[in-house]
């Protein structure tokens, strides 16, 4: 179309992912991936169209195990409260690092190869979640928010329906923190 208005156009590029999963016509001669290239899909409607593998892999540590008793409130504004007694873990991560606060009492993160759910507000440097279920976890143990751990994934995607928003986001906000393992 370009070219017909009498444009040089040495090389062409009309196709982002969603337009190389879906879109060969608009190929010409070379392609702009983007999101696929976190392995995440442009749109739902791709999933059928490719197989894609998640790569972006963002963990932390849990730092503090703590036992509270029936009722306690967990975090600021105490907008949840253990029903019975619970045993939560403390992680090192928050929306200062780049995870969205919406993942307050709706998100899930990943210990001991399980998803686990995000309890409470999500503070500037922590998370708190429940590991009742959990018979080992100790300070120092990997939290994936992330990525996978064991047979378990959490992918952009995933982060993103939780956190009500898309996974351009999720993976924008985590980049501009220059994402880090917590590995040692």
């Amino acid at each position: 179309m370009a070219r017909g208005m009498g444009f040089r156009l040495p090389l062409n590029s009309l196709a982002n992912s969603a337009g190389v999963i879906g879109h060969t016509e608009a190929h010409f001669e070379m392609v702009r991936s983007g999101i696929m290239l976190y392995g995440s899909y442009p749109a739902s409607e791709f999933r059928s169209l490719a197989s894609l593998k998640p790569v972006m892999h963002y963990s932390g540590k849990v730092i503090q195990v703590k036992d509270l008793p029936d009722d306690s409130p967990v975090s600021y504004g105490r907008t949840f409260y253990a029903r019975g007694p619970m045993r939560i873990a403390v992680l090192s991560a928050g929306y200062g690092d780049g995870l969205p606060r919406s993942l307050s009492n709706a998100g899930r993160v990943l210990i001991g190869g399980r998803k686990m759910p995000i309890i409470g507000r999500v503070c500037m440097n922590m998370i708190i979640t429940d590991v009742s279920s959990l018979k080992d976890v100790k300070a120092g143990d990997e939290a994936v928010f992330l990525g996978v751990q064991g047979k378990e994934m959490i992918t952009g995607d995933d982060m993103a329906e939780w956190a009500g928003t898309i996974a351009y986001e999720i993976f924008c906000s985590l980049g501009r923190i220059n994402v880090r393992e917590y590995r040692q």
